[in-house]
């Protein structure tokens, strides 16, 4: 997650994925959750959370979108290094690219305006707007376009307000390396995807 302003030193060793940069602002997870909460109906993150809950792999309320060729990523992270780790592990798979790259909320969503991404990698604490509230306007403009969460975070509630916007999938930074690609091939299928962190049992 972002949450780190200073850039690391040297070259990123391929692998393994390093660990993601400290977060100095833990005291903005309840400000976060009280934001979304106050806009986001709490009927509709227990429905995201139960589909959510389902195991990786299930297709998501039976969607189905047809295939494409390549699949347009945007990353959206304040920490320069992960984006580029990110980028650096997504350009082995043919069927993807990234287009862009944002470091805050508002820069995600002029982005999104202007490169219409299938797929936005989304961190939670981001400068300006937190990536919860960036989602939900995203997805007011471009509802086709699909939001997966990528970030340190695995606090449930936290998790909850972040699938409750609409996006379809949570990926914990520290799982990265063994669940990001997969997660992006699920969720560009149209199916939810959550780390083994944070999946509760299937209900």
């Amino acid at each position: 997650m972002g949450g780190v302003d200073e850039t690391a030193g040297g070259e990123l060793s391929p692998e393994p994925l390093p660990i993601s940069p400290p977060d100095r602002r833990p005291a903005r997870l309840s400000k976060i959750y009280r934001d979304v909460t106050s806009t986001v109906p709490s009927r509709e993150i227990s429905a995201r959370v139960l589909i959510a809950g389902r195991t990786a792999g299930e297709v998501h309320m039976g969607f189905n979108p047809s295939p494409v060729a390549v699949s347009r990523v945007l990353i959206v992270d304040d920490y320069e290094p992960w984006r580029s780790k990110i980028c650096s592990m997504l350009s082995t798979q043919a069927n993807v690219k990234v287009v862009g790259q944002a470091a805050d909320g508002l820069e995600a969503i002029q982005k999104v305006r202007e490169l219409l991404p299938d797929l936005i990698l989304m961190d939670i604490g981001l400068p300006i707007l937190n990536g919860i509230n960036t989602a939900m306007r995203v997805l007011e403009f471009a509802p086709q376009t699909r939001v997966l969460f990528l970030s340190q975070h695995s606090d449930p509630e936290i998790v909850a307000a972040a699938l409750g916007t609409g996006a379809q999938g949570f990926v914990v930074k520290s799982d990265a390396g063994a669940e990001l690609l997969s997660a992006v091939e699920g969720v560009l299928r149209g199916e939810v995807f959550l780390s083994e962190k944070i999946k509760g049992p299937a209900p």
